[in-house]
């Protein structure tokens, strides 16, 4: 997970902050692109402080977290943020499902690219969500890059009762391998051509046809269940 930094900001110095963990401390000094961070020996902590404190830098209300980018030259710049690092994105932000302990981000982000791949997404846009996922501490979250990403994301994310968070309300709570034409509407908030969404979903077999297709079979399957259903209960009650 993401570090959380106790930040002091001075008007010209820039930003001054500290993170806490538990096998470290790691202070971070911010002014303009410049970004410096180091590794400071529990010992000097107070000290650090104080000093900084002199030198007219004040303490900010909340922790907030270190937001880290690259530089069209390859140096990287840092900015504190109240947002989690991993929900920034370039495009809005379609869902988000927190991480699970256990989560096999290498086997999961390998199932969901085979299924993405049949998909009109843009193949530079798999690997870099693929990388995202494997490199990811805390959040899983796809974007408006392709209607695929959020689809795949959202079906496992209801499949397994994770929480799933969505960048607009009204998300439907039921798969969109289930409900292919609920997922349709509410993505179209975040995606200006209707057809990308239709053939996303065709593309992931999940259409109203295969779900069509599939109809008798799940009919059978729930009628023999009822009346199992009902003869257990009967022999309870009587």
């Amino acid at each position: 997970m993401s570090e959380l930094y106790q930040v002091y900001r001075h008007a010209i110095r820039g930003a001054w902050g500290v993170a806490i963990s538990e096998d470290q401390i790691t202070a971070v000094t911010l002014n303009g692109t410049f970004m410096k961070s180091h590794v400071l020996p529990s010992h000097q902590l107070a000290t650090e402080i104080g000093k900084h404190v002199r030198l007219g830098f004040i303490k900010t209300n909340r922790p907030k977290y270190l937001l880290v980018t690259e530089l069209p030259s390859g140096a990287k710049a840092g900015e504190f943020v109240d947002q989690h690092p991993e929900l920034f994105t370039v495009k809005p932000l379609v869902v988000f499902t927190p991480l699970g302990k256990g989560d096999d981000l290498i086997v999961l982000s390998r199932k969901w690219e085979a299924q993405i791949e049949k998909t009109s997404a843009d193949s530079r846009d798999i690997t870099d969500w693929v990388c995202a996922i494997q490199k990811a501490r805390s959040y899983i979250v796809a974007q408006a890059s392709h209607p695929a990403f959020a689809l795949v994301l959202a079906d496992w994310a209801i499949s397994q009762k994770r929480m799933l968070v969505a960048g607009n309300e009204f998300v439907p709570m039921v798969m969109p391998s289930q409900a292919p034409q609920e997922w349709r509407r509410w993505l179209g908030d975040f995606f200006a051509k209707p057809n990308d969404i239709r053939e996303a979903l065709d593309d992931l077999g999940w259409s109203m046809r295969e779900l069509l297709n599939a109809a008798p079979h799940s009919e059978q399957q729930t009628e023999t269940s009822a009346e199992d259903w009902f003869s257990s209960a009967s022999d309870v009650c009587f």
